[in-house]
């Protein structure tokens, strides 16, 4: 039978910035001269760049007028965005055009699309219902596989931290 992890009660708020505050700390403490850009989870070094905030207010007065306003943007990101990219990478010999590019929200999110890509291409051209339903087991299934195979390597390595 599965028991819920009781370590679980015993985190505090904001456990895992503390801890990488900590990290950080420690390593800046070792390494005195070191230059660190802080690129972690919801953590940034510096304020927003002006072009930054400049292109934020463009953007929500788009949205905001009739005659500008295209609601969501590509599902590959937004093109000019996606061209600057491409620009950035050939000032420094990179070939890159633009259609190469995505633009995602990250990758937790691309990870779910990537297995419902797959889903999808593994039913192309069947328009029975029966495969679609199929379908959406066999994710279903691969997700709580993932889960499973994830809790028994972390039961492997530090048995404490396991889900269940």
């Amino acid at each position: 039978m599965a028991a819920i992890n009781t370590h679980y009660g015993e985190l505090q708020d904001s456990y895992l910035f503390y801890n990488i505050a900590q990290k950080i700390s420690a390593y800046l403490a070792d390494h005195p001269g070191a230059k660190l850009y802080r690129m972690g989870i919801g953590d940034v070094s510096l304020p927003l760049a002006p072009a930054v905030i400049e292109a934020l207010h463009k953007a929500v007065d788009d949205q905001a007028a009739k005659s500008s306003f295209h609601g969501y943007m590509p599902e590959c990101g937004d093109p000019v965005l996606r061209k600057t990219i491409a620009e950035h990478y050939a000032r420094r010999s990179i070939s890159l055009d633009p259609e190469e590019v995505f633009v995602s929200s990250g990758a937790s999110d691309e990870l779910g699309d990537i297995l419902d890509l797959y889903v999808y291409r593994a039913m192309a051209g069947n328009a029975n219902l029966g495969y679609g339903a199929a379908a959406g087991l066999y994710q279903s299934v691969l997700c709580f596989v993932t889960i499973m195979l994830a809790n028994y390597i972390v039961k492997k390595v530090q048995p404490d931290y396991t889900l269940f």
